[in-house]
C-alpha cells in the first residue's frame, strides 16, 4: 500500500477534529509529509490562537512502520500506551505530544494535539486513521 496516496484531509471529517479540540478550524486542513522521504501521509488542522497567544492545532499521520520504530527509539519521554493497535506509545514531539500506534505488517498512525497534551482526544482520533489503513 502506498501510504503517501492516502488523503487524510478528505477522509477524516473536520467535525471529528473540532469536537476533540473544542474549537473551529481556521482555514482548510493542509496535507503534508511528516517524514523527509515523503512515504507517509499527513494532515494539519489549525484552530488558531487564543487571547494569550497559545496556538491550537492537530496533525494526523499515516506512516511506514519504520517511522514508528525511529520515533520510539529516538523520541523524548517515550511512554508505552496500552489498548491501541499492536503496540503504542506517546512521545514529546517538537511542538506537541504525539500518540503513535503500530499496525504490524501495515503501517503506523500518529495523532498530535497542541497547545496542551490531549491523550483522550488523540485516542478518539486514532480509530479514524486505523480505518484508512485496513
Amino acid at each position: 500500500m502506498d501510504l503517501s496516496k492516502i488523503d487524510i484531509c478528505s477522509a477524516i471529517p473536520t467535525s471529528a477534529i473540532t469536537n476533540v479540540l473544542g474549537r473551529n478550524l481556521v482555514g482548510n486542513p493542509q496535507p503534508f509529509h511528516f517524514n523527509d522521504a515523503g512515504t507517509d501521509s499527513g494532515c494539519n488542522y489549525n484552530t488558531g490562537k487564543d487571547g494569550a497567544g497559545n496556538a491550537y492545532f492537530a496533525y494526523l499521520v499515516i506512516a511506514p512502520e519504520a517511522d514508528y520504530q525511529i520515533n520510539q527509539l529516538h523520541g523524548s519521554a517515550v511512554t508505552p500506551v496500552s489498548g491501541l493497535g499492536d503496540e503504542a506509545f506517546t512521545t514529546n514531539g517538537a511542538d506537541a505530544m504525539q500518540l503513535w500506534v503500530l499496525l504490524k505488517g501495515k503501517a503506523a498512525v500518529m495523532v498530535a494535539i497542541g497547545d496542551a497534551p490531549n491523550l483522550d482526544g488523540a485516542r478518539q482520533l486514532i480509530p479514524l486513521l486505523i480505518a484508512l489503513v485496513h
